[in-house]
Formats: C-alpha cells, structure tokens, sequence
C-alpha cells in the first residue's frame, strides 16, 4: 500500500518554475523599489549598528540604469548603511555603471533543487500516513486466548497497539481486566490469515509474531539471547485477534471490510516495525494476559526454563486452536501419521504455519522410488516436512524450512529445521543447539538433515535405505534400531495450496 502511496507521489510533484527572464525581475524589482516606504527605510539605516559582514563572500554587481542603492540592498540582502560602508559611499547616490561590492548570493543547483521536491514529497507522505493512523481506532475485535475470546476494540498506533475491553473477570477472588498493550518493538511481523469457520463463513484473524512479551525481568535475564534472536527475525511467542460478526448496532460488518481492514492494519504494522527497527531507547509498554509460546521449554532448553515457563508464558498451540473455531484439516491417507500426531507435529512448527494445512506431496507408495521425482516435486517447495516409517515400526523425519536442493557449497538451511520422532502416543522434537549449521545437504547419492560427527538422518537416493545416528546439530538420539535402517514408507508433506 505505502509503495503505491509513494507511485502516486511521484507523479504530484511540484512542477519546477522556469527561471524568470531579466524583464521580469527588472519589473519585480522596480514594484519593489516603489513599495519601499519610509519605514522600510529607516530599518535599513538602524541596521548599520550590526555588523552581518562576517564570515561572508563578496562579488561585484555593475549598476543597471534603474537601480536604487536601496533596491540594490534588497536584492542581496544587506543593510544600505553596511552597503555604503563597504563601497567607501557618503552618499546615496550611485550612476549606471559603478561597480559595487555587494554580498555573494548562493545559488541553488539543480540536484538541491530534486531534493527540495524530495523533502515536499515525503511531507506529503507523513500527512497520509498521520491521515492514515486515524483510521484504525476501536475496531472491533475478539482477542483469541486459551480458553475464551475477549471481545473488545483494538486500536492501531504507530508506535503501540492498545485493546480496550470493558469487560472486567473474576479469577481467584481477583478482578482482572483483559486489556493488552504491544510496543512495535516487540514486534517481528504481522500476518492475515483467513480461515474457514464451524458455520461454514469466513474468519479474518490477524497474527502478530513476537520477539519481546513485556516480562522485564525474564528478558533482562535473557537478554543476549533475545537480542540475537531479534537481530535474527526469530519470534518467541504470538497472539491473535479476530473481527467480530457485527458492529455494536448489531449490524453484520460486510466480508470486504473486514478482510480489506485486517490487511490495511498487517501492512500499517509492518511498516511501522521497519520505520522503527533503528530507533534507540523506544518505551517498551507490552502488556499481555495471554501468550502462546511458539518454541517449547525443550526447545531451547538454555533459554527458558520449565519452573519459569509456567510464570511467564501461556498454554499450548492446541488450547488455543478451539479457542480461534479452527484446526488445520488432516486430510491425507499417510501411511505414519494418524490424526493426532499430525495436530502434535503442526503444533511443534513455527508459529506462522500452524493456521494451515498441509498434505502429502511426495511417497513412494505413489510416486515410486524415483530420486530425481522427489527432487523435481519439491522444486521451490518450503517449508515442508518429511515422515519415515522403517521395516520396524519406528516413525521419525525432519521439519525442513528451506528448499531441498542439490548444491556444491555444502549445507544450507536455517535455525528452524529441526527432527523428530514417535514416542509411543507424542510427537518429541529435537531443536538446533547452535553447535554447528549442518542442517540440509543434498547430491546425486542423496540428502541428510543435520551432522557431526555423522549425519542426523541420512536418505539414501534409492529412497530404500538411509542411516541415523545422534549428531550435534539437534543432539537427537537414534531413532532406529541399528544406524542403518530400511524405508517401509517414506511421505513428504507441503502447504496445502489455496
């Protein structure tokens, strides 16, 4: 939206003004040489007191016939009497073709002159974004939290957002109000979603990703670890808000309203956080009763601890599934998940994909055991994650976020891939521990995930056959029996495509 502000912009400039012909100046002058009265004057003789001499340039001017040494004071900006002085004149009077000393005039070029217009234009862009900011204030949402819905206005600052509620709960003999604050600092990104609902309408949710919660001491404690993932545009944590049905009269509010206004505030958001990324000393004010942690306690173990866990952050991704009417759909006939360990291995993922479904791309059930296939069904193909079922039942893979590729320059991938396996009736991951980047590599022999010393999970390009082992990039155990396991069912699952 703001790049099309700026198109618009550019095509209501200020048109530059043709400099004026010496007829019109001799005119401009002459009006002003009438129009300078007694008074005028008289400020131009008291001003020989001062001395504005310093530090200036000097060039010559030749006397035209018309000139006054009045008119001449004006058009340089200088007092008559400082004019006289320099020039040795005991008079007012001056005939065409004396030559005077007068101040130099600086002139403007014309790159000075682009960025006057330059100046105007991103005045005219701080007038539509104030006009802008107006916009969104009390606007009905629903604050999505674990176990209810908070109904109540939200309103969209440059620097804060604010949700007002008036209604007021009774907790433990308490009475908590649940209104919330979030500083743009805080921020990493905020995201529409649209979802389908139980009465088969649509819900517009936005989801704002988190890198600060407003806990003072808990991120006084972390902080280093904060800063690094901030500087890494890593969350820690999200919340959601949702449009309500109606207005307060009780009328519906119109489906494009809805979904244009949710969109409008993300980018408002949005560029909010980039205008604000390299301020220094910003206020933080974040307040929340409710926070979903995207990386569980194990997940970064020396970040968080689990007695801190329960004081500082909110319930699971689950709980707060119901609360927002949806949960992404398991609507593939895999061969290693059912139902439920689809729901826990969508809840291990970052925050950003938990609202959508996924289905299989890729088996080799399907599709057969053709290497080159795989690699040609997961061309620009990220996230995605891939499940193994071995010849004894075991049932393990690995969360992928970047493209599986073949490359010469070794491993690539980033911090949030990561593996897992079944333990009996959950879904336990093994997170990156920082000691190396050995996430993803891929050749003609095949593709591992994670390494050193030996790989983490290694996929032969046979897809019959591979080998697991504990490595340091997740410090996972074996997942198999032996280090060399065969592939009874391999699956690999993308973004269902709306």
């Amino acid at each position: 939206m703001f790049k099309k502000v700026k198109k618009v912009l550019r095509f209501i400039k200020p048109k530059k003004q043709k400099p004026s012909s010496s007829e019109d100046f001799e005119l401009k002058r002459k009006t002003t040489v009438i129009q300078y009265d007694d008074t005028l004057k008289t400020k131009f003789t008291q001003e020989s007191t001062i001395d504005t001499s310093k530090n200036k340039e000097y060039e010559e001017y030749e006397v035209q016939q018309e000139d006054s040494l009045i008119g001449i004071a004006l058009k340089f900006d200088m007092s008559v009497e400082l004019l006289k002085r320099i020039n040795n004149l005991s008079s007012e009077f001056i005939a065409q073709g004396m030559v005077l000393k007068v101040f130099k005039q600086d002139h403007v070029d014309s790159e000075e002159e682009e960025y006057s217009e330059e100046e105007e234009v991103e005045q005219m862009e701080q007038d539509i974004w104030k006009q802008q900011i107006k916009q969104y204030n009390n606007i009905p949402m629903y604050y999505c939290m674990d176990d209810q819905n908070v109904k109540g206005q939200m309103t969209v600052r440059e620097d804060m957002i604010l949700f007002d509620t008036n209604q007021v709960q009774q907790y433990a003999g308490k009475r908590i109000l649940n209104n919330a604050c979030i500083s743009i600092n805080d921020i990493n990104e905020a995201i529409v979603h649209i979802l389908p609902n139980a009465n088969d309408q649509k819900d517009y949710l936005i989801q704002i990703l988190l890198s600060g919660i407003g806990r003072v001491e808990f991120e006084k404690k972390f902080r280093k670890k904060l800063q690094k993932f901030k500087k890494q545009k890593k969350s820690i944590a999200t919340i959601f808000f949702r449009y309500q049905e109606r207005y307060e009269s009780g009328q519906l509010i119109p489906e494009e309203v809805k979904r244009d206004m949710c969109k409008s505030i993300t980018e408002f958001i949005n560029h909010s956080v980039q205008n604000l990324k390299d301020q220094q000393n910003v206020i933080n004010l974040t307040k929340l009763p409710y926070i979903d942690l995207i990386d569980e306690s194990n997940r970064y173990q020396q970040l968080i601890q689990k007695q801190e866990l329960d004081n500082v952050i909110g319930k699971r991704m689950g709980r707060l599934w119901a609360s927002i009417s949806y949960v992404p759909k398991y609507k593939a006939n895999s061969k290693c998940l059912n139902e439920s360990l689809y729901k826990q291995l969508i809840e291990l993922i970052p925050a950003i994909y938990r609202l959508s479904n996924w289905n299989i791309k890729f088996t080799i059930d399907n599709d057969g055991s053709s290497y080159e296939q795989l690699l040609l069904s997961l061309q620009y193909q990220n996230p995605f994650f891939l499940t193994i079922k071995d010849k004894d039942g075991k049932v393990f893979g690995a969360y992928v976020s970047s493209e599986l590729q073949g490359s010469k320059k070794g491993f690539h991938g980033t911090g949030e891939t990561f593996l897992f396996q079944q333990d009996e009736l959950q879904m336990i991951p093994y997170y990156w521990k920082e000691t190396n980047s050995d996430f993803v590599y891929c050749d003609s022999d095949g593709f591992c995930v994670g390494c050193g010393p030996s790989f983490g999970i290694f996929v032969d390009s046979k897809l019959y056959f591979g080998y697991n082992n504990p490595c340091s990039t997740f410090e996972n155990p074996r997942f198999t029996q032996n280090e060399k396991f065969l592939i009874q069912h391999f699956e690999v699952w993308v973004i269902e495509q709306l």
